[in-house]
This record gives structure tokens, C-alpha cells and sequence, in this order.
């Protein structure tokens, strides 16, 4: 599951809320981070792999991996 987007838009807070259960509200540039997390959909357990994209073109440097490898796309935005 990849979160893009452009920077200061939300996508570590939103997977930080998914595994931390905690909604961080200050901004920390992120350079591609990835995450492992056990969530329960129809009763069963699936790991989920969580790809966190620079928001700064020039910090992606796994983004184009992601992308075609992925299967889920979250695209965040701010409005």
C-alpha cells in the first residue's frame, strides 16, 4: 500500500493514526519510510506493507519501485 502526495499533505500522520493509534500533528519531511503492520480484514490477520513517499520529488528515491510493484494506492491531499 503506497501513500503519495506532495509534501506537508498528511501521509505519515495517517499511517502513524493506522499503526500508532496516535495522530501526529507536527511536520517531519519523510525520505521514504516503509511499514509492517498486521491489520484483521474478514477475520483474518494479513500483514500489509505501508510505502510513506517523499512528498519532495527529489527525496523519492523508491517511489517508481513502489509504484509498479503496488497494489493499493492512497492519494492524499490537502484542501
Amino acid at each position: 500500500m503506497a501513500l503519495l502526495g506532495d509534501g506537508e499533505v498528511g501521509k505519515s500522520s495517517l499511517i502513524s493514526q493506522l499503526i500508532h493509534k496516535k495522530f501526529d500533528s507536527y511536520y517531519d519531511p519523510t525520505i521514504d519510510e516503509i511499514f509492517e503492520h498486521w491489520i484483521k480484514i474478514d477475520g483474518e490477520w494479513n500483514e500489509i506493507e505501508l510505502l510513506d513517499t517523499a512528498g519532495k520529488e527529489e527525496f523519492s528515491v523508491m517511489k517508481d519501485h513502489f509504484i509498479r510493484k503496488g497494489i493499493v494506492f492512497y492519494v492524499v491531499q490537502s484542501i
